[in-house]
């Protein structure tokens, strides 16, 4: 029976705020609450400051309390935000810096920190900050200062801390804000044509995989059952990922034309420029309207999500398939000014909200089968496509299915996760995806799901 963290918390917490010395207020810092102890709400108070054994440094995982306690730990040692400023001395970002013809380093260009660091204004800095730590705890968790002391305390609750500055991040559309305003870009954040033809990769995100993939430092929501109310099903998050990923995929998009410097090739399919001549792959079907000689707008956030709607919300549908067109034609149009695209973007970032409710109910074993088969059936659709939308069918097929073997584990079939890994290798080098390929390989998982 794990027990809550604050029996040992709680000591450790009271030694260091005793310890620590009165602190004169810093121009422009927030004004503390009554009981906010060192550090003030919404300041950042530095990763070190839960690194103690008794909190979430210790060097393996505890049993004992509602925490794991190495989270911490397993941050610094294994998680690949720890390491994301270390990226910045490699020869790859010393190229893109020449190729941009900036002179500023990397690991010094404000552009490159707003994603590969934690910059914190001085006066928000309530603890040690260093860039070095890379994307630290409260880059995800918001800053600590009007809770890092409390928590500890019995009669505190998470509702206190999230009031107090923390982030949601049960909330399934709050995490995938969270994430995005990096894997995906913000207006503040962006990985642009320019940015990737220096070389920068390409930013390829979907919440669900992207989770799983992460060293976990946190208890799943089994042993959690605590929590009240109880968190969104793994399927359920997966969906309303899918939702929040267009949804600031669309703000962003609309942020973007605000900024100037439109038209931005990023927002199109690469192929459409970026195809082998030898190969004549210009003989490939178009999509129904597609304008030769013009580069496409890019489907990857609708291509998965237009079917979880048709089968979760199908009445939604109509409404929402016309508005992709709409911004399909403005996007795909060079000629179009930022204001007809950002009124597009805007129309059905508002739509979507719409089909919230429908994908965040329960999923059962059938529904999650029904919406794989949709998938894999999908191939008239994705062999039109770019590979971007094809690769987050592929993340589609994988969530969907984890979420099948956890909720019905009788209907794991070996062949199944064969057959997904080889949509993985399909896609595992760009240059030389072939859709046909990648579509007969969804005909024979199909199949595999009858």
């Amino acid at each position: 029976m794990r027990r809550p963290l604050t029996v040992l918390c709680s000591l450790t917490l009271a030694l260091a705020a005793a310890a620590a010395p009165a602190q004169p207020p810093r121009p422009g810092a927030p004004e503390p609450a009554a009981d906010a102890g060192r550090f003030a709400v919404g300041e950042y108070v530095g990763p070190a400051t839960c690194a103690t054994a008794n909190c979430h440094g210790r060097g393996d995982a505890g049993e004992e309390t509602d925490v794991l306690q190495n989270e911490y730990t397993t941050w610094v040692e294994r998680d690949p935000h720890f390491r994301a400023h270390e990226v910045l001395f490699d020869e790859r970002a010393r190229i893109i810096a020449r190729n941009l013809g900036t002179a500023t380093p990397p690991t010094e260009d404000v552009h490159c920190l707003s994603c590969h660091a934690l910059p914190v204004p001085r006066r928000l800095a309530g603890g040690r900050m260093t860039i070095e730590d890379g994307v630290s705890c409260e880059a995800c968790h918001g800053p600590a200062g009007g809770w890092v002391d409390q928590h500890a305390q019995l009669e505190w609750s998470y509702a206190d801390s999230v009031a107090a500055g923390m982030i949601d991040l049960r909330n399934p559309a709050t995490r995938a804000r969270v994430c995005h305003e990096c894997h995906l870009g913000a207006a503040d954040r962006q990985v642009g044509h320019e940015l990737i033809a220096a070389g920068h990769p390409q930013l390829v995100f979907e919440l669900d995989n992207y989770a799983e993939a992460m060293p976990s430092h946190w208890l799943s929501f089994v042993e959690r059952a605590e929590y009240e109310p109880p968190p969104a099903s793994p399927a359920a998050a997966w969906a309303v990922g899918q939702v929040a990923g267009f949804r600031d995929y669309l703000d962003h998009l609309a942020g973007r034309t605000a900024a100037g410097g439109w038209p931005e090739f990023a927002e199109l399919s690469c192929d459409d420029c970026h195809h082998s001549l030898a190969e004549e792959r210009w003989r490939r079907p178009r999509p129904a309207g597609a304008r030769l000689g013009m580069p496409r707008w890019s489907p990857a956030r609708w291509a998965v999500l237009r079917l979880a709607v048709e089968q979760r919300a199908p009445t939604r549908l109509p409404e929402l398939a016309a508005g992709v067109d709409r911004l399909a034609v403005v996007v795909g149009d060079v000629r179009a000014s930022p204001a007809a695209v950002a009124a597009a973007a805007d129309a059905l970032a508002r739509q979507l909200d719409s089909v919230l409710p429908a994908l965040r109910g329960g999923w059962s074993a059938s529904a999650l089968r029904s919406l794989m088969r949709s998938i894999a059936a999908d191939r008239g659709y994705l062999e039109t496509a770019d590979r971007e939308s094809a690769e987050q069918a592929a993340l589609a097929i994988q969530s969907l299915y984890s979420s099948l073997v956890a909720v019905a584990p009788s209907q794991a079939r070996g062949p199944v996760s064969v057959t997904i890994d080889e949509l993985f290798d399909a896609l595992q080098d760009r240059y030389a995806y072939r859709p046909e390929s990648f579509v007969e390989i969804l005909a024979r998982l199909e199949d595999q799901l009858r």
